[in-house]
């Protein structure tokens, strides 16, 4: 059985994902509100849901960011066992420094925050006034594309595919420059 102990525990918050196994009636699927925990052993990562404590699943690590990054901490009881909260992306400091920004400030009027579930894009925030659409990927690079209206920003959180939507239409006509990284 596994030490669910030894897991850091998370509320998913973001679009559905799907954990494929070789084996299907064994595949996880998070919803929103599903219980996981996460851990990293050596250079694997490791997801067990709370539906299913007897199961770990092995992911890659970009896979594991962008869910814990779609993700808050969860503390509670399960099977009379005390589990401990992880960090997720929705609860990271979220300061500007400007010119070295790869955190938007939740609180400023003119920024549109986007709600990201991509496996190249970690988050994204548009500058309505000067219509300046900033995303930083999984490496943790910051890009600013310019002249992104809030309409374009919106259909990019809503797309299928926010990467290919985001190459197609933002990265390959958009006027752009390295913020960091």
């Amino acid at each position: 059985m596994i030490d669910i102990s030894k897991y850091k525990w998370f509320l998913y918050g973001g679009r559905n994902v799907t954990l494929v196994t070789d084996h299907p009636e064994f595949d996880l699927q998070l919803v929103e509100g599903s219980k996981f925990g996460y851990r990293k052993i050596g250079a694997n990562h490791y997801i067990v849901s709370r539906k299913m404590l007897d199961i770990r699943f092995k992911v890659k690590e970009k896979d594991a960011a962008r869910i814990t990054t779609n993700s808050t901490g969860w503390k509670g009881t399960i099977r009379g066992v005390k589990v401990e909260p992880g960090i997720g992306g929705k609860q990271k400091p979220v300061k500007v420094r400007p010119g070295n920004s790869t955190y938007p400030d939740p609180n400023d009027k003119n920024l549109y925050i986007l709600d990201i579930d991509s496996s190249n894009l970690l988050r994204a925030w548009l500058d309505k006034k000067a219509k300046e659409l900033h995303v930083v990927f999984h490496s943790e690079v910051h890009w600013l594309y310019e002249d992104v209206s809030l309409a374009m920003a919106k259909q990019l959180e809503k797309a299928e595919s926010q990467g290919q939507y985001f190459h197609y239409r933002i990265k390959m006509v958009k006027k752009q420059r390295k913020i960091s990284g």
